[in-house]
């Protein structure tokens, strides 16, 4: 049906779209309402949790807020529990995310993040990795990183570490090695 002209000026019809739409609306709010209340509860217990050294519950705690509410803050929190649990290539990865869209970020954070990111790049060695076996599982302390032949070297994070190659047919390969970086 069309309108008449009338019909377009009445204050009262505005009144009533207003109000359907409101109406279909407020469930949806509430939700966003609610996620958001629950990621910054999520984040807080992060942030306490953090700061009694319990790394691997703030990082959970972390990693949910941000499930519910994107936000360059809780991946920025999640880069720096990465690096004190001596994670640094899933910090600089974290880090890589934030700068790929910094969007919400002053210009002093933005520099924080690049900071730290480059501070967790220099606990970063590569690793390659190369046989005559395609296929093979190349290992790095017991877990599975990658199959040959490798695209690109390993990144990991320096120290000693065993690292491992495994393929059927084939005596396993393990060697601890000090990666220095």
């Amino acid at each position: 049906p069309r309108l008449s002209p009338n019909a377009r000026r009445n204050p009262s019809s505005r009144w009533l779209f207003a109000a359907v739409w409101i109406g279909l609306t407020s469930p949806a709010l509430a939700q966003i309402a609610d996620a958001k209340a629950e990621a910054r509860d999520h984040f807080d217990r992060g942030l306490r949790l953090f700061n009694q050294l319990d790394n691997d519950g703030a990082l959970a705690e972390f990693t949910r807020a941000q499930e519910l509410v994107p936000h360059p803050m809780a991946l920025y929190n999640i880069g720096l529990v990465y690096a004190a649990m001596g994670r640094p290539v899933q910090a600089v990865d974290t880090f890589d995310r934030i700068l790929s869209a910094p969007t919400g970020l002053d210009a002093a954070a933005v520099e924080r993040v690049r900071m730290e990111r480059q501070r967790q790049l220099g606990q970063i060695a590569e690793l390659e990795v190369t046989t005559a076996v395609p296929n093979a599982i190349v290992e790095v302390d017991g877990i599975e990183a990658g199959r040959t032949p490798l695209k690109a070297p390993l990144r990991i994070a320096r120290g000693t570490h065993v690292v491992g190659v495994v393929a059927a047919g084939y005596t396993p390969l393990r060697k601890q090695l000090n990666l220095l970086g």
